[in-house]
């Protein structure tokens, strides 16, 4: 009985760790970047590189800023080795790769796409620079480009609950 519990807990603490980075794949990316009117900042990584790894506790941090979500600006990341498609089709020479973009996914000198490519990002890799860039990013565009409707979905998302450890023990009636 006691390893219900501890599966329990397990998942009540996964739970609460819910990222709101938008993990995309070659099966969901155009169709999720390609939305109307939304800014998304996108991380092209490989779960192998060492850099991306070091990328990624602040690219979850990025994706739960609250004054990035309110900006309405999506985070999003693509892992490489498992979208080889999607990775070469955006010609990712590196990893991590930082790119944003307006209106879809527009990739450097394509000309078959309405969306906009904001640019790669080349700065350093903690959470308040890459949160610059991003509402940089956002402020440059009019106004009405990021729709009140974007910034409205990002802003109202359910926070997940916050749980202290003497609140999943008594929980879990220990």
């Amino acid at each position: 009985m006691s390893w219900i519990r501890v599966t329990l807990a397990l998942l009540l603490v996964a739970y609460t760790a819910i990222a709101e980075v938008v993990h995309l794949t070659d099966a969901d990316y155009a169709e999720t970047v390609n939305s109307e009117n939304s800014l998304w900042f996108i991380n092209f990584n490989a779960n192998w590189c060492p850099w991306s790894i070091k990328l990624a506790p602040a690219w979850e941090q990025l994706g739960n800023d609250e004054e990035v979500r309110k900006a309405g600006v999506r985070i999003g990341a693509v892992d490489c080795a498992t979208s080889v498609a999607l990775c070469r089709e955006a010609n990712i020479q590196g990893y991590p790769t930082l790119r944003i973009f307006f209106n879809g996914p527009k990739w450097k000198g394509d000309q078959g796409n309405d969306g906009d490519f904001l640019g790669d990002y080349y700065g350093e890799r903690d959470v308040e620079s890459l949160k610059a860039f991003a509402l940089e990013k956002q402020a440059k565009l009019a106004p009405h480009k990021i729709t009140a409707a974007t910034a409205e979905v990002n802003s109202t998302r359910e926070e997940a609950p916050q749980f202290s450890v003497g609140m999943l023990l008594k929980l879990l009636g220990f």
